[in-house]
């Protein structure tokens, strides 16, 4: 029996299951059920995600977005073999005054961990949830370290990413029912 670990974009399956099913909500457990091999061992699933912009002086818009954020983090933390990896988000303002919110690290610390893992020989197997064609380089040393690598995605998974999985799942709005938080 080998061993596996889930790799979960978070940022990603948001997007996915607002162009699938509005109003949709996950329910971590059965996402990690449905993406646990049944011929492996689980070791563990890793959710990436960032929390809310804060400014230096947060206004209380900000301190009650950061209370919800904690709040969904420690609600995700309880379900079992699921850990929580947590990136930044900076705040960018372009030449036209446009401000946008950017997440920083979370796709580096997803494919650093999955580096670690491979090279460890801590896992056999690994399933990614993403679209992300930065995906591409860990995915490849994760190969060439013996390890199984299957993609999940959606409708908009990046053709080199798809290229370069053993494996690849075309994630589906029934999928995502299965996955819905009741």
């Amino acid at each position: 029996m080998g061993r596996a670990a889930i790799f979960i974009d978070a940022a990603y399956l948001d997007f996915m299951a607002r162009a699938t099913v509005p109003g949709w909500q996950v329910d971590h457990q059965k996402l990690v059920d449905a993406l646990t091999p049944i011929h492996a061992e689980l070791l563990r699933a890793y959710y990436y995600t960032s929390p809310p912009h804060v400014s230096a002086v947060p206004t209380a818009d900000e301190r009650a977005r950061q209370r919800a954020f904690d709040r969904y983090v420690q609600a995700v933390s309880t379900t079992p073999r699921l850990d929580v990896r947590l990136g930044s988000t900076a705040r960018r303002v372009d030449a036209a005054g446009v401000v946008r919110y950017q997440q920083k690290r979370v796709d580096l610390l997803l494919g650093v961990e999955m580096v670690r893992l491979a090279t460890k020989r801590q896992i056999t197997e690994l399933h990614l949830l993403a679209g992300d064609s930065d995906f591409v380089p860990a995915v490849e040393v994760a190969k060439e370290e013996g390890v199984i690598c299957v993609l999940h995605h959606g409708r908009h998974a990046h053709h080199h990413l798809r290229s370069v999985a053993d494996e690849c799942h075309r994630i589906d709005a029934q999928f995502m029912e299965r996955v819905r938080r009741n």
